[in-house]
């Protein structure tokens, strides 16, 4: 029996038509309207339909369903949040859901409460065909794809010495899982589904045998016996270090929205560099936001300025730690930046193990911690994997973490399987890290970094200006030397590059395009040497801003007269002339005069390496020559008369 059109009911219950609808009107005649028209049925019937024809049955209840729906969602998004007549609803359709489910021995997807709530929520009535999101069915693997190959990474890892089992190389894979947090959700996922989706992986890979692929992801395993890593003497200390980044397993931190006038819950997140010997930690960054590169630019900047360079060279992550941002700051110092290759978790031990001991240490003492092994219950199940609410503010999160990694984390004493430091071993065979770390420091030869050098890398540079009349004007902005600079590179054929940070344009630094040399005073600036730093006016007030110049002036005609003075001395003179002659208006101090002419000179012939052809003028008594104007008195006043209110 099936659902059957008026003459095809009429003819199998041989009854005529207007019996039909007697039977009808009575109650016993069951109509259902679907696409293709009315439809008859008697309730004894329904229990014998095909799967097909139950879904042909449900057509029409499912239209009116998701016109109610929209309906709702119309109510909600007036009201922006859930009404009386939405709840009515949603109540019922759950109802008619429950009764064709029990009428039909059938379940009816994406009609339980919860559905219903997110499709009026959200607007969106038809359900998506799985295909479209995800080509997994598991919770966890359809929201974490990358799950999936984090297992992969772990199961061929142990499938060698598991000789060929499949059971116990993903036994093994899933026990690691639960103890480090970068691969919690392999630790989320059923065993047997992982089976399965290992062998649906191999079957569609094109080798001939589960083996073949296993060992396919299994070939990193060839040097792993060589791969140097942490806790060993396998490398010195302060050759390597190791750059990950970690989330914290917990729930997250209220963070105060400016807009929504309310707190959100944010998750918790940081960067580490690790001294890789020892597991010190030389520099973090948390926050409740994604990282950046920006952020892991000075994350490392703080470290080098603390610790100075590796020895050897950094092992990053593939991720941002290997942005092109970061690969030139790098560069820059000479520091040779190895991204971690792939399957070779061994690379970052040491952060890994670092992670791990956070997350046994302080993670699973939180109210809110949501990972494995928790002391009360383990929420990394199929069941409940998604994070809990929490009171606890992000400034108090950050605090208890900073308070732990400086204090707790490097003062616990700690195994540590290196050989040569029995000494410092207490009675348990311990030692902590912060005391392993000054062992070998206080011996240790660092390869400081500047600040210069720092700030090299860290800026930008994309701009070339000439520096004439002792300042330079960049981005609107006027920029004066914070320190004294030779007079020398007052000219304007010499090129500057500009070094600067987008984010603080208070000061910028100059470095030379190409070389300077002066014969006169004997220096020397290198191409791509840095030259000074700049201040820049913009934040001060008038009066400030005029002061500023005025100083400066004065400084730069000080420069003047001692450099004047200096090459006066220098100077052949006569030896039949005495300093001091009759002249027309009486006694002429002919070294003073001299040096003012030659003060004139640095003025009006700048650059310096053209103030020689004017010396040998001024010898044989002849005028001085007028060079390129650079700092004539008209330019110094033109600098010192600038009006900074406009």
């Amino acid at each position: 029996m099936s659902l059957l059109t008026q003459d095809q009911f009429q003819e199998y219950h041989r009854i005529s038509r207007a019996t039909f609808f007697n039977w009808k009107r009575a109650g016993g005649v069951k109509e259902v309207k679907t696409g293709r028209g009315l439809y008859y049925y008697v309730d004894q019937d329904v229990k014998q339909f095909t799967d097909s024809e139950k879904n042909l049955f449900l057509e029409s209840r499912v239209q009116d369903w998701k016109l109610l729906l929209k309906e709702a969602h119309t109510r909600y998004k007036q009201a922006g949040k859930a009404t009386k007549e939405t709840s009515d609803i949603i109540a019922k359709i759950e109802s008619e859901v429950r009764f064709y489910t029990d009428l039909l021995h059938i379940k009816i997807k994406g009609y339980d409460k919860r559905s219903l709530q997110i499709k009026v929520k959200t607007g969106q009535i038809e359900r998506k065909n799985r295909e479209e999101k995800s080509p997994f069915r598991n919770k966890v693997l359809r929201e974490r794809p990358q799950a999936f190959d984090k297992a992969m990474e772990l199961v061929s890892t142990y499938f060698q010495d598991s000789l060929g089992s499949m059971q116990l190389a993903i036994d093994k894979a899933i026990d690691f899982a639960k103890r480090n947090e970068d691969y919690y959700e392999v630790a989320a996922v059923n065993i047997h589904t992982l089976k399965r989706h290992i062998n649906k992986a191999s079957k569609e890979s094109g080798f001939k045998s589960i083996h073949q692929y296993m060992n396919h992801y299994n070939t990193f395993r060839k040097n792993l016996a060589y791969t140097k890593g942490a806790f060993t003497n396998d490398i010195n200390f302060m050759d390597v270090f190791s750059l990950d980044d970690h989330k914290f397993d917990v729930a997250g931190t209220k963070v105060w929205n400016e807009e929504k006038g309310a707190f959100e819950q944010k998750l918790v997140y940081s960067w580490f560099m690790v001294e890789a010997k020892t597991m010190m930690p030389l520099s973090w960054m948390i926050k409740t936001s994604p990282f950046i590169d920006e952020d892991i630019v000075k994350m490392i900047m703080a470290g080098l300025k603390k610790y100075g360079k590796p020895s050897w060279k950094r092992i990053c992550d593939n991720g941002l730690a290997s942005a092109e941002r970061v690969k030139s700051f790098c560069q820059k110092l000479d520091i040779i930046l190895e991204p971690q290759q792939a399957y070779r978790p061994t690379q970052k031990a040491t952060n890994e193990r670092i992670f791990g001991i956070i997350k046994e240490e302080t993670d699973t003492y939180q109210n809110d911690f949501v990972g494995s092994n928790h002391p009360v219950e383990g929420r990394h199940t199929n069941e409940k994997l998604s994070p809990e609410d929490t009171e606890q503010l992000a400034s108090e999160t950050i605090k208890r973490y900073e308070t732990y990694l400086n204090g707790f984390f490097q003062d616990r004493p700690r195994k540590r399987g290196i050989a040569g430091i029995e000494s410092l071993l207490d009675n348990s065979g311990r030692v902590s890290i912060r005391n392993l770390f000054n062992h070998y420091y206080t011996t240790y030869e660092p390869k400081p970094v500047t600040d210069v050098q720092l700030r090299y890398a860290y800026m930008k540079y994309d701009t070339v200006k000439t520096f004439e009349k002792f300042y330079i004007m960049f981005k609107k902005e006027i920029y004066l030397p914070t320190t004294d600079v030779s007079l020398v590179l007052n000219d304007k054929s010499y090129k500057y590059t500009i070094a600067y940070d987008p984010a603080d344009l208070n000061s910028i630094d100059i470095y030379s395009c190409q070389l300077i040399m002066d014969r006169l005073t004997g220096e020397r600036i290198e191409p791509g040497q840095y030259v000074c730093t700049l201040q820049s006016l913009a934040n001060l007030d008038a009066g400030e801003k005029q002061r500023r110049v005025a100083m400066y002036n004065k400084k730069i005609h000080k420069n003047i007269k001692e450099l004047a003075g200096s090459i006066r001395s220098r100077m052949t003179i006569d030896k039949n002339l005495a300093n001091v002659v009759a002249g027309e208006d009486g006694l002429v101090n002919v070294a003073k005069e001299q040096e003012k002419a030659v003060e004139d000179i640095i003025k009006n012939s700048i650059p310096m390496n053209k103030i020689e052809l004017a010396l040998d003028e001024l010898k044989h008594g002849e005028e001085p020559v007028n060079m390129e104007d650079a700092t004539s008195d008209e330019a110094i006043d033109q600098l010192n008369n600038l009006n900074f209110n406009e």
